[in-house]
């Protein structure tokens, strides 16, 4: 659910970086495909894109051309 305030591409960021803390994956587990978490949150493509940026910017995931997201 989003915080007063907040845009969707923050929220999305905010609720992945949860999941990823809360160990939903472990290292090296793939995540959904930007497809799937777009239709999962409601959201463009290019908002889960962005949120994904900004989670590898931070070392929580790590992308791979052609083979996906993984939680580093």
């Amino acid at each position: 659910m989003a915080r007063p305030g907040e845009t969707p591409s923050q929220r999305v960021t905010r609720e992945l970086r949860e999941r990823l803390m809360a160990g939903e994956w472990k290292t090296g587990d793939r995540l959904p495909s930007i497809g799937e978490l777009a239709n999962h949150y409601g959201v463009a493509r290019a908002t889960v894109v962005k949120a994904l940026r900004i989670l590898r910017d931070e070392g929580l995931i790590v992308s791979t051309p052609s083979w996906g997201t993984f939680k580093a």
